[in-house]
């Protein structure tokens, strides 16, 4: 019997980032993508934050499901 996972997904104003976890606790992929975040910036504005997210959601997808494969 295969274990469930659970998938995280984090936005914030510096990366958007995903997680995926058996119920054991087992990491099965830990993925960030960075945001177009200037030299010397404190992170993006919510609306450029939120642009930035919704072009790397498709990517950071893709990106998981390579990580799991078949599982």
């Amino acid at each position: 019997m295969t274990d469930g996972v659970f998938v995280g997904i984090d936005t914030s104003n510096y990366t958007t980032s995903a997680a995926v976890v058996t119920e054991a606790g087992e990491v099965l992929a830990n993925l960030k993508l960075p945001l177009p975040v200037g030299d010397g910036a404190r992170g993006l504005r919510q609306s450029d934050a939120l642009f930035a997210h919704n072009k790397n959601l498709p990517v950071m997808a893709e990106m998981l499901r390579k990580a799991l494969g078949d599982r």
